[in-house]
Protein backbone atom coordinates (compact mmCIF):
# COMPACT_ATOMS: atom_id res chain seq x y z
CA UNK A 1 0.00 0.00 0.00
CA UNK A 2 3.06 2.47 0.68
CA UNK A 3 4.24 2.15 -3.04
CA UNK A 4 1.31 4.37 -4.14
CA UNK A 5 -1.54 3.47 -6.28
CA UNK A 6 0.34 3.16 -9.75
CA UNK A 7 1.86 0.06 -8.42
CA UNK A 8 -1.36 -1.48 -7.33
CA UNK A 9 -3.18 -1.19 -10.13
CA UNK A 10 -0.16 -2.39 -12.17
CA UNK A 11 -0.68 -5.35 -9.41
CA UNK A 12 -4.33 -6.00 -10.34
CA UNK A 13 -3.39 -5.66 -14.15
CA UNK A 14 -3.52 -9.56 -15.13
CA UNK A 15 -0.80 -9.99 -17.88
CA UNK A 16 0.81 -13.09 -17.35
CA UNK A 17 -1.89 -15.41 -18.15
CA UNK A 18 -1.40 -20.10 -18.15
CA UNK A 19 -3.66 -21.23 -20.52
CA UNK A 20 -4.84 -25.18 -19.94
CA UNK A 21 -5.56 -27.13 -23.25
CA UNK A 22 -6.30 -30.90 -23.49
CA UNK A 23 -8.11 -31.53 -26.24
CA UNK A 24 -9.27 -29.35 -29.87
CA UNK A 25 -13.00 -29.00 -28.95
CA UNK A 26 -11.20 -26.26 -26.12
CA UNK A 27 -9.65 -23.79 -28.49
CA UNK A 28 -13.13 -22.14 -29.44
CA UNK A 29 -13.34 -21.31 -25.83
CA UNK A 30 -9.72 -20.83 -25.41
CA UNK A 31 -9.79 -18.28 -28.66
CA UNK A 32 -13.06 -16.41 -27.14
CA UNK A 33 -11.85 -15.51 -23.66
CA UNK A 34 -7.90 -14.64 -24.17
CA UNK A 35 -9.27 -12.35 -27.31
CA UNK A 36 -10.82 -10.40 -24.36
CA UNK A 37 -7.40 -10.06 -22.88
CA UNK A 38 -6.28 -8.05 -25.87
CA UNK A 39 -6.58 -3.82 -24.78
CA UNK A 40 -8.27 -2.31 -27.95
CA UNK A 41 -5.27 0.04 -28.11
CA UNK A 42 -2.88 -2.44 -29.01
CA UNK A 43 -5.26 -3.60 -31.96
CA UNK A 44 -4.36 -0.24 -33.83
CA UNK A 45 -0.71 -0.73 -33.20
CA UNK A 46 1.22 -3.27 -35.60
CA UNK A 47 4.67 -3.87 -33.64
CA UNK A 48 3.72 -2.82 -30.02
CA UNK A 49 4.20 -6.45 -28.95
CA UNK A 50 7.32 -6.61 -31.00
CA UNK A 51 9.06 -3.01 -29.49
CA UNK A 52 11.89 -2.95 -27.16
CA UNK A 53 11.15 -1.68 -23.90
CA UNK A 54 13.24 1.02 -24.52
CA UNK A 55 12.05 2.40 -27.54
CA UNK A 56 8.68 2.77 -25.73
CA UNK A 57 9.54 6.38 -24.32
CA UNK A 58 9.62 8.01 -27.78
CA UNK A 59 5.82 7.77 -27.95
CA UNK A 60 4.01 10.46 -28.91
CA UNK A 61 3.21 13.21 -26.17
CA UNK A 62 -0.25 13.15 -26.98
CA UNK A 63 0.13 8.70 -26.44
CA UNK A 64 1.77 9.88 -23.09
CA UNK A 65 -1.36 12.29 -22.00
CA UNK A 66 -4.14 9.34 -22.39
CA UNK A 67 -3.07 8.15 -18.92
CA UNK A 68 -4.07 4.36 -18.85
CA UNK A 69 -2.28 3.80 -22.06
CA UNK A 70 0.58 2.59 -19.66
CA UNK A 71 -1.29 0.08 -18.15
CA UNK A 72 -3.79 -1.27 -21.23
CA UNK A 73 -0.28 -1.60 -23.45
CA UNK A 74 1.55 -3.71 -21.38
CA UNK A 75 1.83 -7.07 -23.36
CA UNK A 76 -0.49 -10.14 -22.58
CA UNK A 77 1.33 -13.32 -22.29
CA UNK A 78 -0.42 -16.86 -23.03
CA UNK A 79 1.56 -19.70 -21.52
CA UNK A 80 -0.05 -22.55 -23.22
CA UNK A 81 0.20 -26.19 -21.20
CA UNK A 82 -1.06 -29.04 -23.39
CA UNK A 83 -1.76 -31.54 -21.28
CA UNK A 84 -1.63 -35.30 -23.00
CA UNK A 85 -2.55 -38.25 -21.18
CA UNK A 86 0.17 -40.91 -20.30
CA UNK A 87 -0.91 -44.33 -22.33
CA UNK A 88 0.91 -47.27 -24.11
CA UNK A 89 0.45 -44.98 -27.62
CA UNK A 90 1.55 -41.99 -26.56
CA UNK A 91 4.66 -43.01 -24.23
CA UNK A 92 5.48 -45.29 -27.37
CA UNK A 93 5.21 -41.78 -29.41
CA UNK A 94 6.98 -39.57 -26.52
CA UNK A 95 9.72 -42.17 -26.51
CA UNK A 96 10.48 -41.68 -30.12
CA UNK A 97 10.59 -38.00 -30.53
CA UNK A 98 11.81 -34.85 -28.38
CA UNK A 99 9.38 -32.60 -26.20
CA UNK A 100 10.41 -29.50 -28.35
CA UNK A 101 9.39 -31.43 -31.36
CA UNK A 102 6.17 -32.95 -30.11
CA UNK A 103 5.20 -29.62 -29.29
CA UNK A 104 6.42 -27.83 -32.49
CA UNK A 105 3.98 -30.40 -34.48
CA UNK A 106 1.52 -30.44 -32.21
CA UNK A 107 -2.21 -29.34 -33.83
CA UNK A 108 -3.80 -27.88 -30.91
CA UNK A 109 -0.29 -25.89 -29.76
CA UNK A 110 0.24 -24.95 -33.23
CA UNK A 111 -3.64 -23.51 -33.90
CA UNK A 112 -3.40 -21.65 -30.94
CA UNK A 113 0.37 -20.13 -31.58
CA UNK A 114 -1.06 -18.49 -35.23
CA UNK A 115 -4.25 -17.22 -33.18
CA UNK A 116 -2.14 -15.57 -30.62
CA UNK A 117 -0.14 -14.28 -33.55
CA UNK A 118 -2.72 -12.56 -35.44
CA UNK A 119 -4.23 -11.32 -32.49
CA UNK A 120 -0.71 -9.54 -31.39
CA UNK A 121 -0.61 -11.89 -28.27
CA UNK A 122 2.70 -13.48 -27.15
CA UNK A 123 2.17 -17.28 -26.85
CA UNK A 124 4.69 -19.99 -25.68
CA UNK A 125 3.81 -23.63 -25.70
CA UNK A 126 4.74 -26.47 -23.57
CA UNK A 127 3.22 -30.25 -23.30
CA UNK A 128 3.05 -32.21 -20.51
CA UNK A 129 2.59 -36.47 -21.08
CA UNK A 130 1.49 -37.51 -17.85
CA UNK A 131 -0.98 -39.81 -15.97
CA UNK A 132 -4.43 -38.31 -16.26
CA UNK A 133 -4.61 -38.01 -12.12
CA UNK A 134 -1.42 -36.00 -12.54
CA UNK A 135 -3.08 -33.11 -14.39
CA UNK A 136 -3.38 -30.91 -11.61
CA UNK A 137 -0.24 -31.25 -10.46
CA UNK A 138 1.57 -30.71 -13.72
CA UNK A 139 -0.68 -27.21 -14.20
CA UNK A 140 0.50 -26.11 -10.54
CA UNK A 141 3.90 -27.15 -11.70
CA UNK A 142 3.41 -24.95 -15.16
CA UNK A 143 1.84 -22.01 -13.38
CA UNK A 144 4.65 -21.41 -11.24
CA UNK A 145 7.66 -22.18 -13.35
CA UNK A 146 5.92 -19.08 -15.83
CA UNK A 147 4.99 -17.26 -12.74
CA UNK A 148 1.32 -16.83 -14.20
CA UNK A 149 -1.28 -14.54 -12.73
CA UNK A 150 -4.23 -16.73 -13.88
CA UNK A 151 -4.88 -20.31 -14.94
CA UNK A 152 -7.74 -20.48 -18.03
CA UNK A 153 -9.30 -23.45 -18.29
CA UNK A 154 -11.57 -23.71 -20.99
CA UNK A 155 -14.67 -26.30 -20.89
CA UNK A 156 -14.62 -28.79 -24.02
CA UNK A 157 -17.72 -30.14 -25.08
CA UNK A 158 -18.21 -33.52 -24.88
CA UNK A 159 -19.72 -35.48 -27.95
CA UNK A 160 -23.44 -34.61 -28.86
CA UNK A 161 -25.79 -36.61 -30.32
CA UNK A 162 -29.11 -35.71 -30.87
CA UNK A 163 -32.01 -37.18 -28.72
CA UNK A 164 -34.82 -38.76 -31.03
CA UNK A 165 -36.73 -39.96 -28.59
CA UNK A 166 -38.21 -36.86 -26.59
CA UNK A 167 -38.98 -38.86 -23.56
CA UNK A 168 -36.06 -40.35 -22.62
CA UNK A 169 -33.62 -39.12 -19.87
CA UNK A 170 -30.34 -40.37 -19.27
CA UNK A 171 -28.24 -39.58 -16.52
CA UNK A 172 -27.21 -35.95 -15.81
CA UNK A 173 -23.97 -34.50 -16.53
CA UNK A 174 -21.93 -31.18 -15.53
CA UNK A 175 -23.54 -28.32 -17.14
CA UNK A 176 -25.96 -30.52 -19.29
CA UNK A 177 -23.97 -30.78 -22.46
CA UNK A 178 -23.15 -26.87 -21.57
CA UNK A 179 -27.32 -26.07 -21.14
CA UNK A 180 -28.78 -27.84 -23.94
CA UNK A 181 -31.75 -29.92 -23.40
CA UNK A 182 -32.63 -31.21 -26.64
CA UNK A 183 -29.56 -33.10 -26.54
CA UNK A 184 -28.26 -36.61 -24.94
CA UNK A 185 -24.29 -35.80 -23.55
CA UNK A 186 -21.04 -37.83 -22.95
CA UNK A 187 -21.05 -37.80 -19.49
CA UNK A 188 -18.16 -39.69 -18.89
CA UNK A 189 -15.94 -36.95 -20.03
CA UNK A 190 -17.93 -34.09 -18.57
CA UNK A 191 -18.01 -35.83 -15.28
CA UNK A 192 -14.00 -36.93 -15.68
CA UNK A 193 -13.07 -32.95 -16.76
CA UNK A 194 -15.15 -31.50 -13.77
CA UNK A 195 -13.36 -33.65 -11.25
CA UNK A 196 -10.01 -32.26 -12.85
CA UNK A 197 -11.25 -28.73 -12.12
CA UNK A 198 -12.05 -28.97 -9.15
CA UNK A 199 -8.78 -29.96 -8.35
CA UNK A 200 -7.04 -27.23 -9.95
CA UNK A 201 -9.69 -24.72 -7.96
CA UNK A 202 -8.06 -26.62 -5.00
CA UNK A 203 -4.38 -26.90 -5.80
CA UNK A 204 -3.74 -23.75 -7.84
CA UNK A 205 -0.69 -21.42 -6.43
CA UNK A 206 -2.65 -19.01 -8.56
CA UNK A 207 -6.09 -17.62 -9.59
CA UNK A 208 -8.43 -19.90 -11.22
CA UNK A 209 -10.56 -18.70 -14.47
CA UNK A 210 -13.76 -21.50 -15.80
CA UNK A 211 -14.41 -20.54 -18.87
CA UNK A 212 -17.68 -22.24 -20.14
CA UNK A 213 -18.16 -21.22 -23.47
CA UNK A 214 -22.03 -21.37 -24.50
CA UNK A 215 -20.60 -20.47 -28.50
CA UNK A 216 -21.73 -16.83 -30.45
CA UNK A 217 -25.13 -16.05 -30.10
CA UNK A 218 -25.35 -13.60 -32.85
CA UNK A 219 -23.58 -13.37 -36.05
CA UNK A 220 -21.08 -10.68 -36.62
CA UNK A 221 -21.61 -7.51 -37.69
CA UNK A 222 -19.41 -3.69 -37.50
CA UNK A 223 -21.86 -3.05 -34.15
CA UNK A 224 -21.06 -6.26 -32.32
CA UNK A 225 -19.61 -6.31 -28.69
CA UNK A 226 -19.40 -8.01 -26.24
CA UNK A 227 -21.39 -7.72 -23.01
CA UNK A 228 -20.23 -9.03 -19.53
CA UNK A 229 -22.60 -9.25 -16.22
CA UNK A 230 -21.59 -9.46 -12.58
CA UNK A 231 -23.26 -10.19 -9.73
CA UNK A 232 -21.46 -8.99 -6.79
CA UNK A 233 -22.04 -10.23 -3.23
CA UNK A 234 -18.32 -9.99 -2.13
CA UNK A 235 -15.39 -11.87 -0.84
CA UNK A 236 -12.20 -12.84 -2.69
CA UNK A 237 -13.37 -14.72 -5.41
CA UNK A 238 -15.82 -11.68 -6.63
CA UNK A 239 -13.63 -8.86 -5.98
CA UNK A 240 -11.35 -10.82 -8.67
CA UNK A 241 -13.96 -10.94 -10.57
CA UNK A 242 -15.08 -7.13 -10.48
CA UNK A 243 -11.31 -6.17 -10.85
CA UNK A 244 -10.51 -8.59 -13.61
CA UNK A 245 -14.09 -7.44 -15.23
CA UNK A 246 -13.05 -3.62 -15.31
CA UNK A 247 -9.83 -4.90 -16.94
CA UNK A 248 -11.33 -7.21 -19.70
CA UNK A 249 -13.85 -3.28 -20.69
CA UNK A 250 -9.93 -1.50 -20.95
CA UNK A 251 -11.00 -3.05 -24.48
CA UNK A 252 -13.62 -0.78 -26.51
CA UNK A 253 -15.06 -3.44 -27.81
CA UNK A 254 -16.66 -4.74 -24.58
CA UNK A 255 -19.05 -3.46 -22.26
CA UNK A 256 -20.47 -4.62 -18.47
CA UNK A 257 -22.99 -4.48 -16.34
CA UNK A 258 -22.30 -4.89 -12.28
CA UNK A 259 -24.90 -4.91 -9.82
CA UNK A 260 -24.17 -5.38 -5.92
CA UNK A 261 -26.75 -7.83 -4.28
CA UNK A 262 -27.67 -7.65 -0.68
CA UNK A 263 -29.49 -10.29 0.22
CA UNK A 264 -32.58 -9.29 3.00
CA UNK A 265 -34.92 -11.70 4.72
CA UNK A 266 -38.58 -11.19 2.92
CA UNK A 267 -40.44 -13.46 1.14
CA UNK A 268 -40.73 -13.17 -2.42
CA UNK A 269 -44.14 -12.57 -4.38
CA UNK A 270 -43.64 -15.38 -6.51
CA UNK A 271 -43.65 -17.89 -3.18
CA UNK A 272 -46.94 -16.15 -2.22
CA UNK A 273 -49.04 -15.72 -5.56
CA UNK A 274 -51.83 -18.54 -5.13
CA UNK A 275 -53.02 -17.81 -8.38
CA UNK A 276 -49.63 -18.25 -10.34
CA UNK A 277 -49.34 -21.50 -8.30
CA UNK A 278 -52.23 -22.65 -9.46
CA UNK A 279 -51.54 -21.98 -13.50
CA UNK A 280 -48.31 -23.40 -12.93
CA UNK A 281 -48.24 -27.51 -13.02
CA UNK A 282 -44.62 -27.24 -11.79
CA UNK A 283 -45.74 -25.82 -8.81
CA UNK A 284 -47.79 -28.62 -7.72
CA UNK A 285 -45.30 -30.97 -8.00
CA UNK A 286 -44.89 -32.82 -4.61
CA UNK A 287 -42.09 -32.49 -3.62
CA UNK A 288 -38.32 -30.90 -3.75
CA UNK A 289 -36.16 -32.22 -6.74
CA UNK A 290 -33.02 -33.07 -4.81
CA UNK A 291 -29.62 -32.57 -5.99
CA UNK A 292 -28.25 -36.09 -7.17
CA UNK A 293 -25.07 -36.84 -4.87
CA UNK A 294 -22.33 -38.63 -6.92
CA UNK A 295 -19.59 -40.67 -6.21
CA UNK A 296 -17.44 -39.04 -8.75
CA UNK A 297 -15.69 -37.26 -5.52
CA UNK A 298 -15.83 -35.49 -2.40
CA UNK A 299 -16.91 -31.81 -2.03
CA UNK A 300 -13.71 -29.54 -1.79
CA UNK A 301 -13.46 -28.18 1.84
CA UNK A 302 -12.29 -25.01 3.17
CA UNK A 303 -11.57 -24.72 6.83
CA UNK A 304 -14.21 -21.95 8.46
CA UNK A 305 -12.70 -18.26 8.83
CA UNK A 306 -12.57 -16.23 12.12
CA UNK A 307 -14.92 -13.23 12.39
CA UNK A 308 -11.91 -10.82 12.05
CA UNK A 309 -10.79 -12.44 8.67
CA UNK A 310 -14.96 -12.18 7.58
CA UNK A 311 -15.06 -8.49 8.72
CA UNK A 312 -11.70 -7.50 7.01
CA UNK A 313 -12.95 -9.39 3.73
CA UNK A 314 -16.21 -7.10 4.26
CA UNK A 315 -14.11 -3.79 4.71
CA UNK A 316 -12.31 -4.84 1.30
CA UNK A 317 -15.53 -5.50 -0.38
CA UNK A 318 -16.64 -1.47 0.47
CA UNK A 319 -13.31 -0.56 -0.68
CA UNK A 320 -12.85 -2.48 -4.21
CA UNK A 321 -16.64 -1.76 -4.90
CA UNK A 322 -16.16 2.31 -3.94
CA UNK A 323 -12.27 2.58 -5.82
CA UNK A 324 -15.19 1.59 -9.18
CA UNK A 325 -17.90 3.49 -8.32
CA UNK A 326 -16.65 6.58 -6.55
CA UNK A 327 -15.57 9.46 -9.35
CA UNK A 328 -13.44 7.37 -11.87
CA UNK A 329 -9.65 7.62 -11.57
CA UNK A 330 -8.30 8.77 -14.87
CA UNK A 331 -6.21 5.91 -15.28
CA UNK A 332 -9.48 3.51 -15.54
CA UNK A 333 -11.88 6.28 -16.92
CA UNK A 334 -12.47 5.13 -20.40
CA UNK A 335 -12.90 1.22 -19.12
CA UNK A 336 -15.51 2.57 -16.57
CA UNK A 337 -17.56 4.53 -18.64
CA UNK A 338 -18.55 1.30 -20.34
CA UNK A 339 -19.44 -0.42 -17.33
CA UNK A 340 -23.07 0.33 -15.70
CA UNK A 341 -22.84 0.05 -11.83
CA UNK A 342 -26.07 -0.78 -9.39
CA UNK A 343 -26.86 -2.06 -6.04
CA UNK A 344 -29.67 -3.90 -5.44
CA UNK A 345 -31.67 -5.58 -2.33
CA UNK A 346 -33.13 -8.81 -2.54
CA UNK A 347 -34.85 -12.06 -0.59
CA UNK A 348 -34.07 -14.17 -3.98
CA UNK A 349 -30.96 -12.94 -5.25
CA UNK A 350 -30.53 -16.25 -7.73
CA UNK A 351 -33.91 -15.35 -9.26
CA UNK A 352 -33.22 -11.69 -9.81
CA UNK A 353 -29.83 -12.60 -11.52
CA UNK A 354 -31.62 -15.15 -13.89
CA UNK A 355 -34.14 -12.29 -14.16
CA UNK A 356 -31.87 -9.01 -15.16
CA UNK A 357 -29.65 -11.69 -17.77
CA UNK A 358 -32.92 -12.25 -19.67
CA UNK A 359 -33.24 -8.84 -20.07
CA UNK A 360 -29.90 -8.30 -21.49
CA UNK A 361 -30.20 -10.73 -23.69
CA UNK A 362 -33.79 -10.23 -25.17
CA UNK A 363 -33.72 -6.46 -24.49
CA UNK A 364 -30.22 -5.74 -26.68
CA UNK A 365 -30.37 -4.44 -30.08
CA UNK A 366 -28.32 -5.26 -31.20
CA UNK A 367 -28.24 -8.49 -29.97
CA UNK A 368 -25.23 -8.93 -27.65
CA UNK A 369 -23.14 -11.62 -26.95
CA UNK A 370 -23.49 -12.14 -23.13
CA UNK A 371 -20.80 -13.71 -20.93
CA UNK A 372 -21.99 -14.09 -16.99
CA UNK A 373 -18.69 -13.25 -14.40
CA UNK A 374 -19.14 -14.73 -11.30
CA UNK A 375 -16.82 -15.58 -7.93
CA UNK A 376 -17.45 -19.21 -7.22
CA UNK A 377 -17.56 -17.94 -3.77
CA UNK A 378 -17.04 -21.89 -2.65
CA UNK A 379 -14.56 -20.14 0.09
CA UNK A 380 -15.42 -16.85 2.24
CA UNK A 381 -18.59 -16.40 0.82
CA UNK A 382 -21.03 -13.78 2.19
CA UNK A 383 -23.93 -15.59 1.45
CA UNK A 384 -25.02 -19.04 1.40
CA UNK A 385 -27.76 -19.83 -1.61
CA UNK A 386 -28.70 -23.48 -1.66
CA UNK A 387 -31.68 -23.07 -0.23
CA UNK A 388 -32.63 -20.95 -3.18
CA UNK A 389 -30.84 -22.72 -5.55
CA UNK A 390 -32.78 -26.17 -4.26
CA UNK A 391 -35.92 -24.20 -4.77
CA UNK A 392 -35.37 -23.19 -8.23
CA UNK A 393 -34.48 -26.53 -9.20
CA UNK A 394 -37.99 -28.12 -7.62
CA UNK A 395 -39.59 -24.91 -9.67
CA UNK A 396 -38.61 -25.70 -12.68
CA UNK A 397 -39.03 -29.39 -12.55
CA UNK A 398 -35.44 -29.60 -13.13
CA UNK A 399 -32.46 -32.18 -11.70
CA UNK A 400 -29.01 -31.99 -11.52
CA UNK A 401 -25.89 -33.38 -10.07
CA UNK A 402 -24.84 -31.88 -7.23
CA UNK A 403 -20.88 -31.76 -9.00
CA UNK A 404 -22.49 -28.43 -10.74
CA UNK A 405 -22.58 -26.30 -7.64
CA UNK A 406 -19.25 -27.65 -6.15
CA UNK A 407 -17.60 -26.70 -9.69
CA UNK A 408 -19.25 -23.40 -10.73
CA UNK A 409 -20.63 -22.06 -7.24
CA UNK A 410 -24.19 -21.10 -6.51
CA UNK A 411 -24.54 -18.36 -9.06
CA UNK A 412 -23.30 -20.60 -12.33
CA UNK A 413 -25.55 -23.50 -11.26
CA UNK A 414 -28.44 -21.11 -11.13
CA UNK A 415 -27.97 -19.85 -14.51
CA UNK A 416 -27.03 -23.98 -15.47
CA UNK A 417 -30.86 -24.19 -13.99
CA UNK A 418 -32.38 -21.48 -15.93
CA UNK A 419 -30.91 -22.74 -19.11
CA UNK A 420 -29.94 -18.87 -19.44
CA UNK A 421 -28.35 -18.90 -23.22
CA UNK A 422 -25.29 -16.94 -21.99
CA UNK A 423 -21.63 -17.79 -21.19
CA UNK A 424 -20.34 -18.02 -17.93
CA UNK A 425 -16.57 -17.13 -16.52
CA UNK A 426 -16.06 -18.43 -12.75
CA UNK A 427 -13.08 -17.08 -11.28
CA UNK A 428 -11.33 -18.38 -8.08
CA UNK A 429 -8.94 -15.76 -6.26
CA UNK A 430 -5.63 -17.66 -5.14
CA UNK A 431 -5.39 -18.43 -1.37
CA UNK A 432 -2.54 -16.28 -0.33
CA UNK A 433 -5.45 -12.90 -1.92
CA UNK A 434 -8.18 -14.73 0.40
Amino acid sequence: EGSGPRQSLNEETKTRFALILEKIEQLPAAMTITQLLQPGNMSHTSSSTLTPPETKSSTSPEKAAEGPSHVASLPVAINVLRLVELTNRASAVFKSQAVESLVYNDPVVSVFRTFGYLNRLRVSGALSVVEYNEFSSAISKHVSETDSQIVILPWARGTTIINEESGSTGPLNPFDGIFHKTTTHDQTSSVVYSELIRKVFLTSPSHVALFVDRGLSTPYNSSSSQHLFLPFFGGPDDRLALSFLVQLCRNPSVRATVVRIRKVDGIASTDTDDDAKKDDPLSTAAVAVPLHQTLAGADTIYHRDSTQTQLASVTADNVTWGRYTSPPDSRDSAALARITFSTISSPQPLHNIIDLVTQLFTQSSPAKNIIVVAGRSRKMAVESHASELQQLITARGASMSSMVPKTLGDVGAALVVSGATVSLLVLQAASSSS
